[in-house]
């Protein structure tokens, strides 16, 4: 059986300090030298020598690609960039802001060994529709590249505005089906104070507004079952106490009617009681 390759993807905007530590860290690996692992740095039109800093790295790094973007995309749209330009077996994308358990790095190859769909580095969820949230942290997910198909790339681009633009092939994944792995740990720790998180990039009006609640009941719709949509809506709901999640919307309607169309009939109920009385 063929060895599989695993590209990285790297997105950063003036993010040199994160690209010296990744690249320090990495070049520690032996396996990172091998025919497993390619590394793209997708560079949001950077003003601090990441361009000079790629180019000194490919001296020793052969696997090492660099794009450019003419402009500024912000980080959500460079995901989706990365989504057109993954061109290897698997693609992996790493947020800068996560901090990564490099020793883990080690493991992809064999884990990949029988061509699953998707690589989940989070624990087994207990029930399955559980599944579509085990793919939120973006670093935790590797995907074979050839699950990014014309409707993955559609549904992707028009979650950009929601800033969860990863979640399109993990639905892609649940509708069809598709052999998904789930490694039992997690490969990366999110750190609100990592030091690496200066600088993700601007963001469109509509981005900064937009809140993780709707945005994630937004992202519900790229599901194709129904009831599995409601029952995601409803534990959410549940989980988020739904009154506490619509005070932070600063009365604004439409973010108050959105989520209100997103409930099931049993948990419009509830929050209408909730509201009327």
């Amino acid at each position: 059986m063929r060895q599989n390759i695993t590209e990285i993807i790297l997105p950063v905007h003036n993010q040199i300090s994160f690209l010296k530590y990744f690249f320090e860290k990495v070049l520690t690996l032996d396996i990172i030298f091998s025919d497993n692992f390619t590394v793209t740095v997708l560079d949001n039109a950077s003003t601090d020598n990441t361009d000079k800093f790629v180019s000194e790295c490919q001296d020793r790094f052969k696997n090492l690609r660099y794009i450019k973007n003419a402009y500024n995309r912000d980080f959500s749209s460079s995901v989706f960039r990365a989504y057109e330009i993954a061109n290897q077996d698997y693609i992996w994308i790493i947020n800068p802001a996560d901090t990564i358990k490099f020793d883990a790095i080690i493991k992809i190859p064999q884990l990949l060994k029988t061509f699953p769909d998707a690589l989940v580095f989070e624990v087994s969820p207990k029930e399955r529709y559980q599944i579509f949230n085990k793919f939120l942290n973006l670093s935790n997910t590797i995907y074979k590249t050839s699950n990014i198909t014309d409707t993955v790339i559609f549904n992707a681009e028009n979650n950009i505005g929601n800033r969860l633009v990863h979640l399109a092939p993990a639905a892609a994944l649940i509708n069809e089906n598709k052999e998904i792995l789930f490694a039992e740990e997690s490969i990366t720790k999110v750190a609100k104070d990592n030091e690496f998180n200066e600088n993700l990039g601007l963001f469109h009006t509509l981005k900064k507004n937009m809140f993780f609640e709707l945005a994630y009941l937004n992202s519900l719709y790229m599901l194709k079952d129904k009831k599995l949509r409601l029952k995601l809506s409803d534990a959410f709901y549940d989980k988020q106490k739904g009154i506490k999640v619509l005070g932070e919307t600063k009365n604004n309607l439409k973010y108050r009617f959105d989520f209100f169309s997103g409930l099931s009939f049993k948990n419009k109920v509830k929050f209408l009681c909730l509201r009327l009385f």
